[in-house]
Protein backbone atom coordinates (compact mmCIF):
# COMPACT_ATOMS: atom_id res chain seq x y z
CA UNK A 1 0.00 0.00 0.00
CA UNK A 2 1.95 3.22 -0.77
CA UNK A 3 1.17 6.54 0.61
CA UNK A 4 -1.34 8.19 -0.84
CA UNK A 5 -3.20 5.22 -0.53
CA UNK A 6 -2.70 4.74 3.22
CA UNK A 7 -3.54 8.67 3.95
CA UNK A 8 -7.27 7.93 1.85
CA UNK A 9 -8.18 5.32 4.72
CA UNK A 10 -7.12 7.43 6.97
CA UNK A 11 -9.03 10.21 5.58
CA UNK A 12 -11.79 8.09 5.10
CA UNK A 13 -11.97 6.40 8.47
CA UNK A 14 -11.66 10.21 10.11
CA UNK A 15 -14.20 11.01 8.18
CA UNK A 16 -16.68 8.36 9.57
CA UNK A 17 -15.70 8.71 12.69
CA UNK A 18 -16.47 12.48 12.69
CA UNK A 19 -19.83 11.66 11.45
CA UNK A 20 -20.03 8.99 13.92
CA UNK A 21 -19.16 11.84 16.87
CA UNK A 22 -21.45 14.16 15.59
CA UNK A 23 -24.51 12.00 15.71
CA UNK A 24 -23.44 10.64 18.97
CA UNK A 25 -23.10 14.40 20.16
CA UNK A 26 -27.01 14.84 19.35
CA UNK A 27 -27.17 12.29 21.53
CA UNK A 28 -25.29 13.36 24.34
CA UNK A 29 -26.85 16.05 24.09
CA UNK A 30 -29.88 14.68 24.59
CA UNK A 31 -29.16 12.92 27.55
CA UNK A 32 -27.29 16.01 29.22
CA UNK A 33 -30.60 16.40 30.77
CA UNK A 34 -30.25 13.00 32.27
CA UNK A 35 -27.49 13.91 34.54
CA UNK A 36 -24.70 14.38 32.42
CA UNK A 37 -23.32 18.07 32.64
CA UNK A 38 -22.88 19.82 30.06
CA UNK A 39 -18.56 20.22 30.66
CA UNK A 40 -18.78 16.23 31.07
CA UNK A 41 -20.11 16.79 27.24
CA UNK A 42 -17.01 18.48 26.43
CA UNK A 43 -14.63 16.78 27.83
CA UNK A 44 -16.14 14.03 25.89
CA UNK A 45 -15.78 15.97 22.49
CA UNK A 46 -12.56 16.98 23.04
CA UNK A 47 -11.12 13.15 23.66
CA UNK A 48 -12.41 12.99 20.48
CA UNK A 49 -10.65 15.45 18.91
CA UNK A 50 -14.20 17.42 17.97
CA UNK A 51 -14.10 21.12 19.26
CA UNK A 52 -17.29 21.21 21.21
CA UNK A 53 -19.37 24.30 19.22
CA UNK A 54 -19.60 26.65 22.37
CA UNK A 55 -15.24 26.98 22.07
CA UNK A 56 -15.20 27.04 18.03
CA UNK A 57 -17.82 30.00 18.08
CA UNK A 58 -15.29 32.03 20.65
CA UNK A 59 -12.30 30.84 19.01
CA UNK A 60 -13.72 32.34 15.59
CA UNK A 61 -14.72 35.53 17.72
CA UNK A 62 -11.92 36.29 18.99
CA UNK A 63 -8.69 34.36 16.77
CA UNK A 64 -6.37 37.35 17.94
CA UNK A 65 -6.50 36.03 21.38
CA UNK A 66 -6.62 32.55 20.86
CA UNK A 67 -3.55 32.45 18.80
CA UNK A 68 -1.51 33.82 21.72
CA UNK A 69 -2.99 30.94 24.07
CA UNK A 70 -0.30 28.11 22.13
CA UNK A 71 3.17 30.56 23.07
CA UNK A 72 1.93 30.41 27.35
CA UNK A 73 3.77 28.52 29.21
CA UNK A 74 2.23 26.08 31.76
CA UNK A 75 2.46 28.71 34.60
CA UNK A 76 1.34 31.94 32.60
CA UNK A 77 -1.71 29.81 31.71
CA UNK A 78 -2.42 28.70 35.45
CA UNK A 79 -2.02 32.22 36.28
CA UNK A 80 -4.84 33.33 33.66
CA UNK A 81 -7.30 30.86 34.37
CA UNK A 82 -6.87 31.65 37.79
CA UNK A 83 -7.27 35.20 37.33
CA UNK A 84 -10.73 34.17 35.12
CA UNK A 85 -11.89 31.92 37.78
CA UNK A 86 -11.66 34.95 40.05
CA UNK A 87 -13.67 37.02 38.41
CA UNK A 88 -16.11 34.66 37.62
CA UNK A 89 -16.45 34.00 41.05
CA UNK A 90 -15.85 37.44 42.57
Amino acid sequence: MNRVQLYQEKEEHRRKVISTMRFSKKVCRHRTTEGRSQRDLDELLLLAEIVPDQIRKRVLERPDAFRRLPELKDRELDALLSRVGQRMHG
